[in-house]
Parts: structure tokens; sequence; C-alpha cells
């Protein structure tokens, strides 16, 4: 087995487990739903479920953990990095880096070098944007559209919730509004739509000892024409 073999592997490995784990879910939280619509709840199976899911879990532990034994057997080792992460600017690969994080959500940008192995690390990118103004504008905007789209994460978080997951839904939920609310307090912060009050505009106050005696002079004319006018 290569190593490209043993990441696909374990990758569906995880979404069977996934598949599996959420039938169970639903099937615990359809009968939940039933009880708060008026229907008795059947406590045995509740807890046959529950006692299942566990199992379940256990279950693909083990399966997980017998799996990777198969990562010391490798034709390539999984930890090898022939040729680094690069540290050189490009510009193509500037524009995919950008596109990743608009695309990306509420995942940080951590997690979005670490599932592109081809991207700089995290320090080399923010390097970037203090070093070439093109890129930073490219960031910018990659950002703001990062930010809509983990907004958009943190309505369907809200939307998809259930009784089992709702106390990590609600971490969630708060951690994205925080960050959003700092990010962007214009547009996602507690006063976001506002409109500021104009402020009033200061008077000019201007310093007649700083004149020469033909700009006093003037100065003092123009003052007694003014009042002259108000009056």
């Amino acid at each position: 087995m290569n190593r490209k073999e043993y990441a696909e592997g374990l990758q569906t490995l995880n979404e069977k487990h996934d598949k599996e784990f959420k039938a169970l879910q639903a099937k615990l939280y359809k009968l939940i739903n039933s009880a708060g619509k008026g229907e008795k709840l059947d406590k045995d199976e509740v807890s046959s479920l529950k006692n299942l899911m566990e199992t379940l879990k256990s279950s693909q532990n083990n399966e997980i953990l017998n799996y990777e034994k198969n990562k010391n057997n490798l034709t390539e080792p999984i930890e090898k990095n022939k040729g680094g992460r690069p540290t050189l600017y490009n510009l193509e690969l500037a524009q995919e880096i950008c596109q990743a994080i608009g695309d990306s959500g509420k995942r940080p940008l951590k997690w979005v070098c670490a599932e592109n192995p081809h991207f700089p690390d995290r320090s080399t990118i923010l390097e970037w944007c203090i070093k070439h103004t093109a890129f930073a504008d490219m960031y910018r905007m990659a950002y703001a559209k990062k930010l809509d789209n983990a907004h958009d994460d943190m309505i369907e978080v809200a939307l998809n919730s259930n009784p089992l997951s709702v106390n990590c839904d609600k971490l969630i939920v708060d951690t994205l509004k925080f960050s959003l609310a700092k990010l962007n307090p214009r547009k996602y912060g507690d006063k976001a739509g506002e409109v500021e009050p104009e402020k009033p505009a200061e008077k000019n106050n201007i310093d007649i000892s700083k004149l020469n005696r033909k700009e006093q002079k003037q100065f003092l004319e123009l003052m007694k024409k003014a009042k002259k006018d108000e009056n």
C-alpha cells in the first residue's frame, strides 16, 4: 500500500463510520421528536439506541486503530515530504491560495494549508501579505468572501442542530458569531447596519498672533464685515 492508497482508504473508512453513526442518531432524534408531538416516548428503545451508538463508536475506533497499523508498511512513508512547502512567491499559487481561503468558510487558515500540501505554511502566507501589495489586496478580498461563507456555515450549523448536538453546535455558533463581529464589526457586529450620526463641523480657529500686521488688519476687516452682514 502506498501513501495515496492509505489516505484514500482512511477517508473512505471515516465516511462509512460517519454514515453509520448518523443513521442511528437520526433514529434517536426521530423518537425524541415524536415524543415532543404528544406520542409516548419508548424509553427502552431510546436506551437501546444509545447503547448501540456507544458500541458502534467503540467498534469504529478499533477498526481505525487496526487500519492505522498499515502506516508502518507503506511503500512511501506518509510523514515524508521530499519537496517541503514552498516559500517563494508566485502569482499562480497566490491566486489558488486566495481562492481556497475564500471558499474555506469557518475553517481556519491553518486547516486550509494542511488540506493542501503544496501550499506554503500559514506564516509564509502572512509574510507574503506584508511583502507583496498585490497579494495583500487579493487576500483581503478572499477573506471578505471567507467571512460571508463562514456566516452561511454558522446558519447551517444552527438549522441542522438536534437535541444530541445542541451544546456542541451552540459553541460553534457562538465562536463564529464572536469572530465575525471582531473581524468585520460594521457588517456582523451588534450595531451592523446602523448609520453613524454626522459629527458637527469644527469651527476654524485662527491664531491671529501668527499673522503679520497686514494680514491681521485684513482679517479684522473681514470679521467686521461678517458681523455687519449678520446684523
